[in-house]
């Protein structure tokens, strides 16, 4: 891992030469309880370096190369972000391995969470992959093409979305296609905000023709503290419930306790403690 930080480091070196460029990261600790087992945990932990430059008349280059951290074994890293890309007259082309658009367009809306929190079926992260998106007025528009399978020189999956954000209001449509297994997912997702009270929503159907629905909702309490709950229930599946309560000692730094619990057989709830700093 010491040559992998090296290199990062060398990295943001060679580019502040020339771009804009900054660090981030997040780090999480947390105390985990299930089963009356205690044991010390912490899957959010990354770091990475991003870079911005001006090319003139409303255009500019972005990079990002970003890493996940593991805490359980103390020495993995692996690839977290890692792309490349352009943006002019409000349209963004961007090249490499970054979130697809299931978990930037519609999983995101409803992961809410510090700890346990809610994604889609199909959201993550997709390699050797090229997005095009783009804005006009209200709408939003956004499609992509993933080659992700050593070996293969075709198209392996391709997936489309499209939104409109009015206002503290915000709804996308998404597509996909797997051209390997013939599969595709429909999703939609809807978000928005009324004075301390946000609620994003999203409904999921896979190709086997399982609907997922998962709502969640968010309030301020106090000033500093915010309370948010969240629901997901699976079609002739596990239905799933999480609340948590964080107090925000800033804009990045947050301790938390969440509570989660399904009503899976043989499923027990699981409750963390935990502090959060993003940089």
């Amino acid at each position: 891992m010491k040559k992998t930080i090296l290199a990062t480091a060398v990295l943001a070196a060679a580019m502040t030469a020339q771009a804009d460029v900054s660090l981030f990261g997040n780090v999480e600790q947390r105390l985990e309880s299930t089963n009356s087992a205690w044991n010390i945990n912490g899957d959010d932990n990354y770091f990475g370096v991003s870079a911005t430059e001006d090319l003139g008349e409303g255009a500019s280059a972005f990079a990002v190369l970003s890493m996940d951290l593991g805490t359980e074994t103390g020495s993995t890293a692996t690839a977290r972000d890692q792309y490349v890309g352009l943006s002019m007259s409000g349209v963004t082309v961007q090249a490499g391995r970054f979130k697809n658009l299931e978990k930037s367009q519609i999983s995101d809306t409803v992961d809410a969470f510090h700890g346990t929190s809610f994604t889609s079926d199909n959201a993550g992260r997709v390699d050797s992959a090229v997005a095009v998106m783009g804005e006009v007025g209200v709408a939003r528009v956004a499609a992509a093409v993933i080659a992700d399978n050593a070996g293969e020189d075709k198209m392996d999956a391709y997936e489309v979305a499209a939104g409109l954000d009015v206002g503290p209001a915000a709804v996308t449509a998404y597509y996909s296609k797997n051209k390997t297994t013939d599969a595709d997912v429909k999703a939609i997702s809807a978000s928005g905000s009324v004075g301390e009270f946000n609620v994003g929503a999203t409904a999921e159907r896979t190709d086997a023709g399982v609907d997922t629905y998962t709502v969640v909702g968010s309030t301020s309490i106090g000033g500093n503290n915010t309370l948010t709950g969240g629901y997901e229930t699976v079609e002739n599946g596990t239905d799933t419930y999480i609340v948590e309560v964080a107090h925000n000692f800033s804009k990045n730094v947050a301790a938390y306790v969440n509570y989660s619990d399904n009503d899976a057989a043989g499923a027990q709830s699981t409750t963390m403690v935990g502090l959060n700093m993003a940089f």
